[in-house]
């Protein structure tokens, strides 16, 4: 910032003192001469150069002096977050440039750090920083570079002109020029040309200048002067004085003085330069030379000229100076004094004025004093509900929370809120009765808050209201009393900053410690950089729950039906996010965390409530059948957060396992397990029975029980049995024990998750999940299993895939739920197969599974519909002879995979036709079948052809074949012969490729010269027949009446020509077309073009004409060639035209009419049909290959 700065207090300062200079010169002009002011001005534009360097920290610091005027300009920057928004910020003295409200939500950027104090860092600035540093820098080197690149381009562009179009001068004129040259002691002068394109003389060019002199000026008795003059120019290097202050101007763009400076400066550049050439010249010679100044006003063709070039004419008001300072200045000083005291002063202002950006307070450590302080405010009543949740934003704290234990306001009832409490309870309450008045809570937020409560979203939910005393009151017999140190503080500006632990957890579970900050005695955030990272998660997750209720893209219409309507979100918000418990697995540490959050929707009535969705006051909660949303969270040593997988609490809670079992066993494993009391042994009446009756004792010891399940599996002889994790159970249900063993077989490790479970109480042992030391999974039918899959959906954002399914009982695999989670950035997306086995086998569909012989459901990863993102498909069913599979397509403005179709056989990708095409087979192979997909314009898949192929003589050939709209209707289709599109492509290779076109049932052959590729050809149904025709634009053609238009139909098998006309067509809907004519008969000029119209009669199959239309235009000719005057009788609308229509087949010039009646035999025909707006390709082989690919014609074309 300080350079910038810098800059901007030369600029200042230079810019005054070069405006000083302009408006002192009609005074100083009479004193001294202009050239003190031509050495000021370099001086200045030095200056302006330098102004970057930071001669502060050149100079050595003993003798740098205190500036008299400090100029302090605030610190101010700009953060930009996906889910923050735009937010500004500014500080000045005093104030803390990192004190910023925590965001609302969390951002995706946070996921990027690699260490808690990264990632808290991260968190205090999360989003796109933009500095006003960094962004004034590139504003003003951009405008640098941009002034620059103007008038180096523009210098560059003037000489190229200026030198091609220029000419040597003659033998007298060079002579002439390099005396002259030889005489001001000039060796190498520059090569002088005459140019007509120049409107002054001058010299331009850096490195190799040129003297571009006009032709009009390369003779008389000005020439001496006019090439002494330029040559002084060139002697004293003033191009380079030029650059000097052209790179000034470019520094200090942004500054119009600078600008200013530079003019007066190319002013005062000629007035020294006619000095230099006057130098020792007596009165009769100036004069001479005042005359040359003056004549060369009639000559001046204008005042165009490069940035680095000289200019000897210059303007009225230019000679008007420069002849003053000829003839009528006198004698006159030179000026060094001034010279000097300009210089002087310029840099004395600059040194009395300082500017500097504020700096931001230092932060310093808190007093022992102090820490104690905070340590007895945060242990009392009065604030330790702060400390009960971990927030990143005060306002999402639950106030229930804050005022549980009465935060030092609550108060003992009175007899008649007693009565009330007494009423609304319906009994006298047998515990603690905490009332706390509504003034109090107002005053305890404003004062440890700021906020009222209105503020805070969860507001005092769960207190009781006692309407007509402004109190309200709960009932309770604990305490949610939190036990907290102070560890450590800092304080920078009136910011706090605490590092708490608590010793016991708080309400957000295994959550043991993190950062408290109170900004001006006011409690903001108390956090840490796991939960943020988790609320980050927790406001995804709340967003695509607000875009499902608004789109409703996941339900699954029926058949026919549509997706109802959604309603639009006005509001959300999270209301709780808690953790419970945390363990160390795996050299990770795993969290589990609930999350609530509650949604306004506009209209209540259109929201589709599913199973266990609720509302409460308007609001949609986060409830659902599965219960509440779960994130399952590691961390690693380095402090990376990574959500490991989104899940509701009735996934464990319904199987009776712990989130530790489920997060060691299944995701860290990647094992299978079922529900509690559905491993091995199972648990039948037999099996029950003997246990009763102390018989199958074996399974009262878990080394006995592992040992059978490895005979009974076939790990005869398996080695010995050791405990890897114990896990606590005291939350399981019917289990008091469980454990991980494995045991060694065969060098592979076998692993074993056990229970020791309660049932009928009788107590035993159970295998409840195994592990192969390969990796796989072993299986029972019935039981489920977890895969996961590396899935990357476009470059730079990578994902872990997860497949949730079981074994079935045909030893089959199927997959119920496909659950994506990015890398990049918190959230992912879900997906569950149901929906597209409904769509498969209707609504009454008992199967929630897909079905294949591969463990991970025969997962697909294939970018489906050429959109650039990664899309999944799932194997459907077993099929003997074919592989049907479930397609699902990402959609990048859900954020979320869609179900598209099933496509059965094997599949083949054309990135450059966009075509899917599906290639499946009878179950005697006798046919092949081909169904050929294609992206709409919303990017969804749709059947655009469909082929049946019958193999015959050892190769499949064509049989019958249908195109297909976007709709689903078809466009074209043949049975037992060639499709009509395939006829019309085969008419266009013929004449691409054999150059032979088919005319009235003869080909005829086209001129071999012809560039073929430049015709055109569409295929639409234009004549209204319900059958397409190919219309071919032959404009190659030579000579001109040789153009056509063709319009082929393919009737039972035939081609037949059933019109063609010259290629001026207007095609209506309703079959009739317009002919405009090769050449008009002379009488409308351009006012109006001959036409033929034709109309297709179903009757005929065929065009018949019905009319051809000329007109006259009076304004062209009052007779004809018969020399017959104007009809102005029956011109009536006197616009100067009239028409001739004519019905009768020959071309005759009589009876015309006006305007009006034109049109109306025109629309008599029309019949209000509009014109049809008609795509044309070009005939090349990348477009013919097109041709059977669906509705190309009807949208705007690929980039081809």
């Amino acid at each position: 910032m300080e350079l910038l700065l810098n800059t901007l207090k030369w600029s200042a300062v230079v810019g005054a003192a070069a405006l000083v200079l302009w408006l002192l010169k009609p005074r100083m002009d009479r004193r001294y001469s202009p050239k003190w002011r031509y050495w000021a001005w370099l001086g200045l534009a030095a200056a302006l150069l330098l102004a970057p360097v930071p001669w502060g920290k050149l100079l050595p610091e003993e003798t740098a002096i205190a500036a008299p005027v400090v100029v302090e300009v605030p610190y101010y920057q700009v953060t930009v977050g996906d889910m923050t928004g735009l937010r500004a910020q500014s500080y000045r003295e005093g104030d803390d440039p990192q004190k910023v409200l925590p965001p609302d939500r969390g951002e995706g950027s946070l996921f990027n750090a690699s260490s808690r104090e990264e990632l808290a860092a991260a968190y205090r600035t999360s989003g796109v920083v933009i500095t006003a540093e960094t962004a004034l820098t590139a504003l003003w080197l951009a405008g640098g570079v941009c002034f620059l690149l103007y008038h180096a381009v523009g210098s560059w562009l003037f000489l190229r002109r200026r030198r091609r179009w220029s000419l040597p001068p003659g033998a007298e004129l060079t002579e002439t020029y390099e005396a002259l040259a030889g005489e001001m002691g000039i060796a190498h002068p520059p090569a002088l040309r005459l140019c007509r394109e120049v409107g002054s003389p001058m010299v331009a060019g850096l490195l190799r200048p040129t003297l571009l002199l006009p032709e009009t000026a390369a003779e008389g008795t000005a020439l001496p002067f006019i090439l002494r003059h330029e040559l002084t120019h060139y002697k004293r290097r003033d191009l380079w004085y030029q650059l000097l202050l052209l790179l000034a101007a470019a520094v200090h763009w942004f500054n119009p003085l600078a600008h200013l400076m530079r003019r007066w400066a190319a002013s005062d550049l000629e007035l020294t330069c006619d000095e230099a050439v006057m130098a020792g010249a007596d009165a009769a010679v100036r004069r001479s030379y005042g005359e040359a100044l003056l004549a060369s006003l009639h000559r001046q063709k204008g005042l165009e000229r490069a940035a680095l070039s000289t200019h000897f004419y210059g303007g009225a008001a230019a000679m008007r100076d420069r002849l003053w300072n000829l003839l009528g200045s006198g004698a006159r000083k030179r000026g060094a004094l001034a010279l000097a005291a300009v210089l002087i002063l310029t840099l004395l202002a600059a040194c009395a004025v300082r500017v500097s950006q504020t700096q931001p307070p230092v932060e310093e450590p808190l007093t022992a004093e102090e820490l104690a302080d905070w340590q007895e405010k945060l242990s009392s009543r009065e604030l330790n509900g702060f400390v009960i949740r971990l927030y990143t934003d005060v306002r999402y704290l639950p106030l229930y929370e804050v005022f549980y234990n009465g935060a030092g306001i609550s108060c003992n009832p009175t007899d008649e809120e007693y009565e009330a409490i007494r009423d609304d309870l319906g009994d006298d309450p047998d515990t603690d009765i905490t009332v706390i008045r509504d003034g109090d809570v107002a005053a305890f937020l404003d004062r440890y808050t700021g906020y009222t409560e209105e503020d805070f979203r969860c507001g005092l939910r769960g207190w009781r209201t006692l309407e007509d005393h402004d109190a309200r009151y709960t009932v309770h017999g604990d305490t949610n009393y939190c036990g907290v140190n102070v560890l450590s503080g800092t304080k920078q500006g009136d910011t706090v900053t605490l590092e708490l632990e608590l010793p016991g957890g708080n309400g957000s579970g295994g959550v043991t410690g993190g950062t408290m900050t109170i900004e001006d005695g006011k409690i903001r955030s108390f956090t840490n950089p796991l939960y943020s990272a988790v609320e980050a998660m927790a406001w995804n997750y709340v967003d695509t729950a607000a875009r499902n209720l608004e789109t409703n893209d996941w339900i699954t219409p029926a058949e026919g039906g549509t997706v109802p309507e959604g309603t639009k979100v006005l509001d959300r918000y999270i209301s709780g996010l808690w953790s419970y418990s945390s363990y160390e697995i795996d050299g990770k540490t795993w969290s589990v965390w609930w999350l609530e959050y509650r949604l306004k929707p506009e209209d209540m009535s259109k929201v589709i409530f599913a199973g266990g969705m609720s509302e409460e006051d308007g609001w949609v909660t986060e409830s659902s059948s599965m219960g509440s949303p779960i994130f399952i969270v590691s961390e690693d040593g380095q402090g990376t957060v990574k959500l490991e997988e989104s899940t509701y609490d009735g996934t464990v809670r319904e199987n009776g396992w712990t989130w530790e079992e489920y997060i060691a066993c299944r995701l860290v494993l990647g094992m299978d397990i079922g529900y509690r009391l559905g491993g091995w042994p199972e648990i039948d009446t037999p099996f029950l029975l003997d246990l009763k009756n102390g018989h199958n004792t074996w399974a009262m010891d878990w080394q006995d029980t592992a040992r059978s399940y490895l005979v009974q599996a076939g790990y005869v002889d398996a080695g010995e049995l050791r405990v890897t994790r114990t896990f606590d159970c005291e939350t399981a249900w019917d289990c008091d024990q469980s454990m991980l063993a494995e045991a060694d077989w065969d060098g592979k490790t076998i692993t074993l998750f056990m229970s020791h479970v309660t049932y009928n109480d009788l107590p035993f042992w159970q295998v409840n999940g195994v592990l192969t030391g390969d990796g796989s999974v072993t299986l029972t039918a019935g039981e489920t299993f977890y895969q996961k899959a590396d899935f990357t959906l476009a470059p730079g954002k990578t994902a872990d895939l997860g497949l949730d399914g079981k074994k079935l009982s045909n030893g089959n695999y199927g997959i119920s739920k496909v659950q994506v989670f990015w890398n990049e950035e918190p959230g992912g997306a879900t997906f569950f197969t149901r929906e597209a086995i409904a769509a498969q086998w209707g609504e009454d569909s008992k199967d929630y599974y897909t079905e294949s012989p591969y463990e991970d459901g025969g997962l697909v990863l294939e970018d489906f519909n050429f959109d650039g993102y990664t899309d999944i498909g799932l194997q459907g069913w077993i099929s003997a002879s074919n592989l049907p599979r479930y397609l699902w397509l990402y959609r990048p403005e859900t954020g979320n995979f869609q179900y598209a179709l099933c496509v059965n056989g094997e599949l083949t990708l054309d990135p450059e036709t966009r075509t899917l095409t599906a290639s499946s087979v009878d179950q005697a192979g006798a046919v092949q079948y081909q169904e050929r997909y294609q992206p709409d314009e919303t990017g969804m898949l749709y059947l655009a052809r469909w082929d049946a192929l019958r193999y015959e003589n050892g190769k499949y050939v064509p049989q019958s074949s249908e195109t297909y709209d976007r709709e689903g209707n078809v466009i074209s289709s043949g049975v037992g012969k060639m499709s009509v599109r395939t006829a019309y492509r085969q008419v266009l290779e013929d004449f691409l490729t054999n150059r032979t076109l088919p005319l009235n049932g003869e080909d005829q052959p086209v001129g071999a010269e012809e560039d073929l590729t430049k015709n055109l050809f569409s295929i639409l149904d234009v004549d209204g027949d319900g059958r397409e025709e190919l219309l071919l634009e032959y404009v190659t053609a030579q000579p001109m009446a040789g153009l056509t238009t063709i319009v082929y139909d393919y009737r039972d098998g035939e081609l037949v020509t059933e019109f063609s006309e010259f290629p001026d067509l207007t095609f209506y809907g309703n079959g009739v077309v317009t002919a405009g004519w090769s050449h008009s008969q002379g009488l409308a000029g351009d006012s109006f073009w001959p036409y033929t119209l034709y109309r297709y009669d179903a009757a005929t199959d065929a065009y018949v004409r019905a009319g051809m239309v000329d007109a006259w235009d009076k304004t062209l000719r009052n007779t004809d060639a018969g020399g017959d005057p104007f009809p102005d009788d029956v011109d009536k609308d006197g616009d100067g035209l009239v028409y001739y229509i004519m019905t009768g087949g020959m071309y005759e010039r009589k009876d015309p009419v006006d305007g009006p009646d034109h049109q109306a035999w025109l629309e008599s025909y029309t019949a209000g049909s509009q014109p049809m707006e008609i795509l044309f390709l070009s005939l090349t082989e990348e477009n013919l290959a097109l041709i059977e690919y669906g509705d190309v014609f009807s949208v705007p074309p690929l980039a081809r």
